[in-house]
């Protein structure tokens, strides 16, 4: 940008109002680019997935010959230089999603698989100390708590009438 020096209040007024049309501006652009990305971002998935299931149905249709093959012979396995395919049992569990239903069964019958996790908050921290006008900080019994600091910094608030 060119530089630009606001020397009377007429100047600035002039300015304020620039600043208010290129912030118009900037928010038409700004959702006029989140509404076109968000329609490229869903044409983009529906191309990928309508990729991904084409080469998925090929790759299906080539198994599902081999495994047939495969089903016809004694053994039902087939064996060739390239590929294996044996047939066999595997066991499926099926048990409850839900959370609170899968920790009843757990605190009935395998209590050592509950695990339990230590979190904070610093929201709650925060409530429980004070700060000095030093930028200490200071808990409830009047310990200083090292690693944590306060500080003012400087801020400009301008409001566009």
């Amino acid at each position: 940008m060119t530089d630009l020096k606001i020397t009377n209040v007429e100047e600035a007024m002039v300015v304020a109002d620039k600043l208010k049309h290129a912030k118009e501006l900037a928010a038409k652009n700004v959702e006029w680019a989140k509404e076109t990305y968000e329609e490229r971002q869903q044409q983009n998935k529906e191309w990928f997935e309508k990729i991904k299931n084409d080469n998925q149905e090929r790759v299906d249709f080539y198994k599902s010959q081999l495994d047939a093959y495969a089903m016809t012979l004694p053994q039902k396995r087939l064996d060739l230089p390239n590929i294996l395919i044996t047939h066999g049992t595997k066991q499926v569990i099926n048990y409850p999603k839900d959370k609170a239903k899968l920790l009843e069964i757990a605190k009935k019958y395998s209590p050592d698989a509950i695990k339990t996790e230590e979190k904070v908050n610093w929201s709650d921290i925060k409530k429980s100390l004070v700060f000095s006008k030093a930028g200490q900080a200071i808990s409830k019994n009047g310990e200083i708590v090292t690693d944590i600091d306060a500080w003012e910094e400087e801020k400009t608030n301008i409001t566009i009438r």
